[in-house]
């Protein structure tokens, strides 16, 4: 499932340069030809920022007095007691010269800063090096092939309207500090990255877990199952502390799995996840011998398993049902039983309902009332 693609002109925001509008009113120094003018005094002018150039005007219905091409620009911030808020742009061309533009507030000084700092950002990212794009199932990264490392990271469950375009680049919206923003990455093959993306998305919604091109990282990571030795014996060190025993180690307790385990040895039984089994002996730190619904019996790693008295219980804070088969149905007031979180992601494994049915519900709608 993890693959990776070339993406030519790698962008951060890439097409902010061409989206992005804004205009008002700011003060703007006047320049002289020639040094013998010296600089003019300030004066108000209609500033339009439009499609990477920043054009101003005697008014917004009067003839342009002024461009600025911002490609290559450099913005400085120069606010001062003695000057307020004010920044300086200096353009490469048609020659170099700086602008000093100056905003009667805080709030228009931000405003206007940030948005001219994105835009010559997202124009000098317009022709930046190849790069990567990676997806699998924990979501997209940029890495720089020249130190392997990852430049930029988008979680699967915050990437949305992911689509290719005729002219060959790969767009999509994601948030980032809790504020959507639109990428875009040239690539001849952004059709396929598209439809990887959509295999990712839903693999994610059924829960299924699949190593990523950066390592181990799983989206349900079970633990790994430890070494069983050929007796299994009961260490003397061991403390049971969430129940009693009797003297021969007989605990007759009930315990939740919380992964699916499938045996490798005929003497060890299989798991499937969220189901009730009932623990019978233990055996040594790592194994429990436990009893199945179905009747089976068998060894059992022990951190696959849960003690229902250490249950992780919560409730549904409003009703969800979006109609998908691997998510679980709630009911504002309900109680599921949590098993583990999904990965990183914003969802959680549960057992709910009368069935006792098993899936992922998001974690936005349920409060923790029990263990934690």
């Amino acid at each position: 499932m993890p693959r990776s693609w070339k993406v030519n002109e790698a962008t951060i925001a890439a097409i902010e340069w061409k989206t992005t509008r804004k205009s008002g009113w700011l003060t703007k120094m006047g320049g002289g030809s020639t040094p013998l003018f010296g600089r003019k005094s300030w004066k108000q002018r209609w500033f339009v920022l439009k499609a990477g150039v920043l054009s101003y005007s005697e008014d917004e219905h009067s003839e342009q007095l002024g461009v600025l091409d911002l490609k290559g620009a450099i913005l400085e911030d120069v606010t001062s007691k003695e000057n307020g808020y004010e920044f300086d742009i200096t353009v490469k061309k048609p020659e170099k010269r700086t602008y000093c533009i100056r905003c009667v507030n805080k709030s228009e000084f931000n405003a206007w800063y940030d948005v001219i700092a994105r835009v010559i950002k997202s124009l000098a990212a317009r022709h930046g090096p190849d790069m990567l794009l990676e997806v699998d199932l924990d979501g997209l990264r940029l890495i720089d092939p020249k130190t392997d490392k990852a430049v930029d990271f988008w979680k699967l469950s915050k990437i949305r309207n992911w689509k290719p375009t005729a002219d060959g680049y790969f767009c999509f919206c994601a948030n980032v500090n809790k504020e959507p923003r639109n990428y875009m990455f040239k690539t001849p093959e952004c059709g396929d990255i598209a439809k990887t993306l959509n295999k990712a998305a839903k693999e994610y919604t059924k829960g299924n877990f699949s190593k990523t091109l950066r390592g181990t990282s799983h989206l349900t990571h079970a633990p790994a199952v430890p070494e069983a030795r050929s007796t299994l014996l009961r260490s003397e060190s061991y403390e049971q502390k969430s129940y009693e025993k009797d003297s021969k180690q007989d605990v007759a307790t009930m315990a939740r799995a919380l992964y699916d385990y499938t045996p490798t040895d005929a003497d060890r039984m299989p798991l499937q996840r969220g189901e009730l089994v009932r623990v019978t002996k233990i055996v040594s730190d790592d194994w429990w011998r436990a009893v199945g619904q179905t009747g089976a019996k068998g060894l059992v790693p022990r951190v696959y398993l849960r003690p229902c008295l250490q249950e992780v219980v919560a409730r549904a804070t409003n009703d969800f049902d979006d109609g998908k088969k691997k998510h679980l149905k709630l009911t504002a007031g309900e109680k599921v039983v949590i098993l583990t979180r999904v990965g990183d992601s914003d969802w959680y494994g549960a057992v709910g309902g009368s069935d006792g049915a098993v899936g992922i519900v998001p974690i936005t709608y349920v409060e923790i009332i029990q263990g934690k």
